[in-house]
Parts: C-alpha cells; structure tokens; sequence
C-alpha cells in the first residue's frame, strides 16, 4: 500500500512558540513522562525511557486496589486479560478493563517487573475506570513529529479542566508527596492529567483519600479470542507484531508503523482470498483502499484509518467476501487461547470504556441458516418481537424447534434448537421480559455449543449477554436485515406449517395455560 498523503503532521502544531517543556518534566527527584492511554507509540517510547534511566522507583497511574489482578495480567502476556469487579456507583453492573500489551502502563509496569523497580500505584480508586478519558491527536503524528513536540502542543492547546480531573490530580498528587525523597522516581501519567498534577504538587496535599468500591471483589478473566477486536484500543494484528518487536528491541521500529502494518494486513487478507478461489487484487486497488481509508480517517479526524476505516474501504473497492478477510486478519490473534485456568468471559464493545472511536460491524453471514445446524447447536430467528402479545398469541414447544405466530401461519419468532421438553411452561426463563428473550434464555440453556445465533433487528439487551457469559456461551447477532430474503423465507416456513390453530403442539393463546 502506497504510504497515503497524511495531512502534514507538522502543520498540526504550526505556530507554537519553541519552548523547552520538556525540560520542565523533571522537578526535584521525579521526572514525569506523560503517555496517551492504550497506544503502542507510547508504550514503545516508555519501555526505552525506563531501560535508558532505570530509576529507583516507577509511580504508575494506576488504581492500588487492582495491583493484584494487573500484576497476574502482565505475566499471562501474551495471553490477554480483563479485570472485572462490581460498578461502585451500581453495584448491578460490571465494569471491565482489559489488558492489552500495547498499553503504555501495562508496558511500563512490565518492563519494572523485568528491571526489579519498586512499583508505586497513585491512582485512586474513584471512579467506574482507570485514568480520566480525553481525546488526544492521534499519536500516529510521533512518526513525523517527535514525541517531545507532540506532547507540547497538546500541553499548549487550551484544555479546561473539570472538576474530577483537579481532584483526581490533588489525589495522585498526595500519593507522590508521600513516597521517599531521597529515590530517583519516573511518574508515568496520562499527558491529560501532566500539567494538573504539576500544579497540584506546588502544594501539601493533606485531604485524605477516601476509596471507593472493593479491591476484594475483582475479577481476573481470559478474554474470549472472539471479541478481542471489539474490546482492545489498538487491533490485534498490531499487538501480534508488538509481542514479536518486544521480543527483539534490536528490531526495526518501522515494524510498527499504522501504515505498513495496515498493508501487512491487506496482504495477508488477499492470500486468503485467494485460497478461496475469490481472485486477486490488482495494484490499483491497493491504491484505492489506502486513498479511501485516508479520507475516513480524516472525516474523523485521525491520521491513520483504524479497523473500521480499513474494513469499510476493503468492502467499497473490492466486495464484501475480500472485507471479511481483512476483519479476520486484523482481528488475528493466534496466542489468545479459548481454554484457560480463569473463566474465559466474552465482552461486547457497548460494555467497556470505549478510549476511541468504535463502531460495531457485523460481516455477512454464511451459514445457511434456514436449515438445522450441522453441529447440535441454536438458532434464534426474531422476525416480530410482538412485545404487547398481540400479533402472535400462538406459541409451540416441539422436540426440535420452538416458536410463537399466529392463526395465519406467520411466524413472530423460532428456536431451531433440541429441546427436552416444553420451553413455554419453564419457570427457569420467566426473567424474560419478551417471548423473544424466552426464546433465547432457551437456546442459551440447552445449546450444545458455545455459540448461539441470534437473527433480530436488535441486539439481545445486555443482562442476557451477562448471563450468556455466566453460562459460558456466547451469543452472534446478526441483524435480520443481513440475512437474503430467500433464507429468511425459508425459516419462516419451517416454523408456520399451514395448519388450524387447535393442530398446534402445545400451543396456548395469550401464554394462558
């Protein structure tokens, strides 16, 4: 792929007086190094700083009460991780953290763990997540730029701090006052909370941090392979490649550029199309994809386009079937393993704090999806929620199927499914709020397999996600408008066999027994 026309990242910072900030990053016996959260940039710059200065201590912008859970996170890398325990705000909900190689604090906690550094946590435990979110240039730009001059301008740039961000700053502040004046310390902190924190030592810190929540109650989990794409900031592809440059820092650090990385992706994605007897891609569309993943990357306001861009320009130049191809390879993980000592938990991407911009595909489905599956697994087809139990009153428990409809023969909803006996009249899924979610409750119960199909206008709401992963199985949406015509046709008929109402198996009308 032909290194697209960026906008010159130079101009991004035009006009900025040439003054020496960095030297100010030192002040008595800290020296601060700011990074951009979950960015590779950053954790390759980190990882040389700490091995050039080898401090005495490293103060890491981190929550103390989860020093366990990432301390047991960074030695499963390259296996990765999510720490989950209960929201402090509502207690009913999760929060999840996932761990991530190419983060710079995971990086820079990793590296002192390999160093023998004492590790100071100075984060406190406030808030639903780690470090206060912001929206930084795109670090792309320390390409051209320099991380020096990129980390200027942001400092230069007005930013108007909130009100938990200065006392978020007062916080860490206190918890650097307090550690020994005599050591030779690195703060590691989001360059978003820097100048806060500066401010914030010039003086005695002496409220005390109240904590919030319990370090007791969380949870170290192994990440489903399947929603590593949804869930980590930069793509798997790219933290492959970083794993294999961590492991030789001899190596090329033009290995990890977006750009070249991006083509390694193209290119991998064209073998498999190849090998499927798809074609080939001429050159020309090498230079279509990277000029049409430039411009919606610039749309937003990026430099390099991410796995979206990337996978929106794949499917525009060449078709759909190329695009999957592409979606796999950037999602291609092959050290994640299914099978592990914790409980493998599956996130969606609505779930976590999102750092960037996402948005959620969905790649064309294959399957023939009418029939019975191949494997004993489940299929859920929801073509008419019906939530008032108005349109389709009629509901049938079969062996291997279960449905709701109508007098007509139309079908609201079908479970293709073996069932042991009758779904309808199962107290275990009275928690459904639909007979769609009964429906699903149901394929999630006596499912075979981990995955279950689930074909809607909607997504399932996320408590049956959560109780999909409780259960260890993992739900599939694909949005009814995906599926051809002619094979939703063909499901609907399986379910609504013309016959009278009173021939129905178990049917009951109005869910009346």
């Amino acid at each position: 792929m032909p290194s697209p026309s960026l906008p010159k990242a130079n101009e991004m910072f035009d006009g900025l007086e040439e003054v020496e900030l960095a030297a100010a990053l030192t002040r008595r016996n800290i020296t601060y190094f700011p990074v951009v959260p979950g960015r590779v940039e950053f954790a390759v710059e980190v990882r040389q700083f700490l091995l050039e200065t080898r401090p005495e201590v490293l103060a890491i912008e981190l929550p103390s009460p989860l020093r366990s859970p990432y301390l047991k996170a960074i030695a499963r890398f390259p296996q990765l991780s999510i720490i989950r325990y209960p929201d402090p705000i509502d207690p009913l909900q999760w929060v999840y953290i996932p761990i991530e190689p190419t983060d710079p604090f995971m990086e820079a906690l990793r590296t002192a763990n390999e160093l023998g550094i004492r590790v100071e946590f100075i984060e406190p435990n406030w808030g639903d997540r780690p470090h206060i979110g912001d929206a930084y240039p795109d670090t792309y730009a320390i390409q051209t730029i320099g991380r020096e001059r990129y980390v200027n301008g942001f400092r230069l740039q007005k930013n108007e701090p909130t009100e938990e961000m200065i006392e978020h700053a007062e916080a860490m502040a206190r918890k650097l006052q307090g550690l020994h004046p005599d050591r030779e310390v690195v703060a590691v902190v989001s360059l978003n909370m820097l100048d806060l924190i500066l401010d914030a030592m010039e003086l005695p810190q002496e409220r005390d941090i109240e904590p919030r929540g319990s370090a007791y109650l969380a949870e170290l989990c192994n990440a489903h392979p399947d929603c590593l794409a949804e869930i980590t900031v930069e793509f798997p592809f790219l933290i492959d490649r970083y794993n294999r440059y961590r492991a030789n820092l001899s190596g090329e650090p033009q290995f990890l550029d977006r750009i070249k990385t991006q083509l390694a992706v193209l290119e991998t994605a064209e073998v498999a199309y190849w090998r499927n007897g798809e074609g080939r891609l001429d050159s020309w569309q090498y230079r279509q994809i990277a000029k049409f993943a430039r411009n919606l990357a610039h749309s937003s306001g990026e430099l390099a386009a991410d796995i979206v861009d990337l996978t929106l320009a794949s499917r525009g130049v060449v078709d759909d079937n190329y695009a999957s191809h592409v979606w796999h390879a950037l999602n291609h993980y092959p050290e994640q393993q299914l099978e592990s000592e914790l409980f493998t938990l599956t996130v969606a991407a609505q779930e976590i704090w999102c750092r960037k911009r996402r948005i959620r595909l969905h790649r064309r489905q294959r399957p023939e999806l009418c029939s019975r599956p191949a494997t004993p697994g489940a299929v859920v087809a929801i073509f008419d929620e019906d939530p008032e139990d108005s349109r389709h009153p009629l509901k049938s428990s079969e062996p291997d199927m279960a449905f709701y409809g109508n007098e007509a023969s139309e079908t609201g909803g079908v479970l293709l499914c073996q069932l042991p006996g009758d779904i309808w009249s199962d107290a275990r899924f009275d928690a459904a709020e639909s007979k769609a979610e009964r429906l699903l409750l149901a394929a999630l119960q006596h499912s075979s397999t981990r995955k279950i199909t689930y074909i809607a206008a909607k997504p399932p709401r996320r408590l049956m996600r959560e109780i999909a992963g409780h259960w260890n199985r993992q739900i599939e949406h694909v949005p009814l408008g995906q599926v051809p015509p002619k094979r939703l046709a063909l499901l609907r008929r399986r379910a609504a066999v013309p016959q009278p109402a009173a021939a129905f198996s178990g049917v009951r009308p109005n869910g009346a027994a």
